[in-house]
């Protein structure tokens, strides 16, 4: 994990290119201003995380961001604390991530949180009070890098694009073809 420590500043930057502020964790005010997820489509639930990835961070409390979580790696919560090149964070960042599942179970398991019937409250439920679990499960329904084919989480296909979509296509097959070499057989 390749990161750079600035303790006057009270601040980490890690490798790709995130700052946390070492600040204390504001209770208050983290549980004052939840973010609720409006929609459990899987564009709602990006959209959602994001922002309630970006609030959190502002309070103190650490959550891993979207575009870092990789398949089978980081257990419960998703991501590895500690100094080998494979970690996620750094080992300074090992208390903050200890302190915040409970504070963020706190608030996932909101009856506001998600949408009335959303199966999202069961699967926030499974997770018996572990914030960073419930996050991960959250996203394990969602998220392309969890799962193992992607393309299954396009649900609905809008047909006003799809002529444009077809002539795009057909575009980039046809510039394919013209980088390819031709190969002739031997007469």
């Amino acid at each position: 994990m390749h990161y750079w420590i600035n303790s006057g500043l009270e601040k980490t930057i890690c490798a790709y290119s995130t700052i946390f502020f070492h600040i204390p964790i504001d209770k208050k005010m983290v549980m004052k201003n939840p973010v609720p997820c409006k929609k459990d489509t899987h564009a709602s639930i990006y959209r959602w995380y994001q922002t309630f990835q970006e609030t959190l961070m502002q309070h103190g409390v650490y959550v891993h961001l979207l575009w870092l979580f990789r398949k089978n790696h980081g257990g419960k919560w998703g991501f590895s604390v500690g100094d080998s090149p494979n970690d996620d964070l750094p080992t300074p960042l090992r208390m903050t991530c200890q302190q915040s599942p409970t504070l963020i179970y706190q608030l996932v398991s909101q009856s506001t949180m998600f949408p009335t019937g959303s199966p999202l409250h069961y699967v926030v439920a499974n997770c018996y009070g572990n914030g960073l679990k419930a996050l991960k499960a959250i996203l394990q329904r969602s998220y392309p890098a969890f799962v193992d084919e992607p393309s299954t989480l396009v649900q609905t296909l809008r047909f006003e694009n799809y002529d444009l979509l077809c002539v795009t296509l057909s575009t980039l097959r046809l510039r394919t073809e013209d980088r390819l070499p031709r190969h002739t057989l031997p007469s």
